[in-house]
């Protein structure tokens, strides 16, 4: 579908499937929460936290969450804004 902001833009929300990661070569990762203080259980140490996504652009990695907006150019190269902004400042032209 494309959508309209200043220019005419193709854009997908991203959903954290392996398929829209590869598709748009999205980065994955864990953070590790290391509260040592009041643990009881050794195995307990390194519990991971929820997934990360970064999303490659031409200024750097972009920190990207599930339900975010994928957009891409003309030129095709990657961006992303969140679903609020998307709905604020989007609108479907096809």
């Amino acid at each position: 579908m494309k959508y309209r902001y200043k220019q005419l833009f193709k854009a997908e929300q991203f959903d954290g499937s392996d398929k829209m990661r590869k598709k748009y070569f999205i980065n994955r990762h864990r953070e590790v929460n290391s509260y040592i203080d009041n643990i009881t259980d050794r195995n307990e140490i390194n519990v991971a936290g929820p997934w990360q996504y970064a999303l490659k652009t031409p200024k750097g990695e972009k920190q990207l969450s599930v339900g975010d907006w994928i957009l891409v150019d003309n030129k095709g190269l990657f961006s992303s804004v969140t679903d609020e902004f998307f709905k604020e400042n989007y609108e479907l032209v096809e």
